[in-house]
């Protein structure tokens, strides 16, 4: 799974500042949701926001069991 994810949100990883962590520790929980905590090197464009509130909906619907992402079917998807 965090390999699909990486795949479909490429464009994200290569403009934040934290290009090497994974996915599974870049979510996080914030007022009882799951959200990406992206560190941005610039200012994103809009076309960029718009794939970040996309990767924000993926967040909300997986679960983190140390350290790993698994989906809402209870499947492991790496690191």
């Amino acid at each position: 799974m965090v390999t699909l994810l990486f795949n479909k949100f490429r464009r994200l990883y290569d403009i934040t500042l934290d290009w090497g962590i994974s996915f599974a520790v870049m979510v996080v929980e914030e007022n009882g949701l799951r959200v990406v905590n992206w560190n941005w090197r610039r200012k994103l464009f809009h076309c960029k926001e718009e794939l970040v509130e996309v990767c924000q909906e993926v967040a909300a619907g997986v679960k983190k069991r140390r350290g790993r992402m698994i989906d809402e079917s209870g499947e492991e998807g790496g690191t």
